[in-house]
């Protein structure tokens, strides 16, 4: 459980997203806060592969009670990648891209869909800000989910779609 601080998490180049499998909950108490951060300054590389913090697969997830923002726009990030899930429940979190108009590297909510068949995701009390894209399935996407439920979200000040819900499947 994330207690009552920010942590800092710093996302170095190359680095793969957190991995997150089967009966696995990351829960904060409603004012803990995760602040993404990159490398970039340390190396005075500009970044343009993007982060991503958690990718999610496997059964009984649940993630809810906490903030994840971006620190700044200097490097592209995706918050959560929803790989091949079931019984997944993201709930009560606040995804903040840091982003304005004039972001210069985008910052998605959640991206789900990209391979794989997922099946009974629930997303609720969620807010999302300053993203590019609240919740997003790429255009490449080859996979499949099925029973996807978003109840009772905010979407706001986000740059592009709140929600994507492509047609490739």
């Amino acid at each position: 459980q994330l207690g009552s601080r920010s942590y800092r998490v710093v996302l170095g180049d190359g680095m793969a997203p957190i991995p997150v499998s089967d009966f696995v909950t990351i829960a904060g108490t409603g004012d803990a806060s995760l602040v993404m951060d990159s490398d970039e300054a340390a190396t005075g590389k500009a970044q343009r592969r993007h982060r991503g913090l958690f990718n999610l697969s496997g059964a009984g997830i649940e993630v809810s009670g906490f903030t994840i923002r971006r620190a700044d726009d200097r490097t592209p990030m995706v918050i959560l990648n929803i790989g091949v899930c079931k019984n997944l429940s993201v709930s009560k979190v606040v995804f903040d891209g840091a982003g304005t108009n004039g972001s210069s590297q985008y910052c998605h909510g959640i991206i789900y869909g990209h391979r794989g068949v997922s099946e009974s995701i629930a997303i609720s009390e969620c807010r999302f800000t300053g993203l590019s894209y609240g919740l997003l399935m790429t255009n490449e996407a080859a996979g499949s989910v099925f029973d996807l439920r978003i109840s009772k979200c905010l979407f706001s000040r986000n740059l592009a779609d709140d929600i994507a819900l492509n047609a490739p499947n």
